[in-house]
């Protein structure tokens, strides 16, 4: 799971975003959580086609991603992984919550590659971004 910008700024290709999350699941389809308001243009120009929209006030980030990860992908005790990067306390706090169980593991390693000091991108495989 990505929430931080710069790492939701490379693996989606937007510039203009708050309060997103990537989901990236080991199989399926990747699931990109925004604000709704922003729902329209995350749409048109994110490389992810799979994206929900929630409404603030009446939901937050943090109880879409639990309700994504455990009704729409069916996971109720999942391993998350986050980055080197924060995450803001609600949002933990809402996984924490909500997906009893959780399994949080460290992931910075695996999210880019580095060969003598250059970027790489690690692709997602296409079935899961399908676009």
């Amino acid at each position: 799971m990505l929430v931080d910008r710069e790492n939701l700024i490379y693996y989606t290709g937007l510039t203009s975003i708050e309060c997103m999350a990537l989901v990236v699941p080991a199989s399926g389809k990747c699931v990109c959580i925004t604000l709704g308001i922003d729902l329209p243009f995350i749409k048109k120009n994110c490389v992810i086609s799979n994206v929900v929209g929630y409404a603030f006030p009446q939901s937050n980030l943090g109880e879409k991603l639990v309700q994504v990860i455990k009704e729409d992908m069916g996971f109720d005790s999942p391993r998350v992984g986050f980055s080197k990067y924060f995450v803001e306390f609600s949002v933990f706090d809402a996984l924490h919550k909500g997906l009893r169980g959780m399994d949080f593991v460290d992931i910075t390693d695996i999210l880019r590659v580095t060969d003598t000091g250059t970027e790489l991108f690690t692709e997602f495989p296409k079935e899961m971004i399908q676009k």
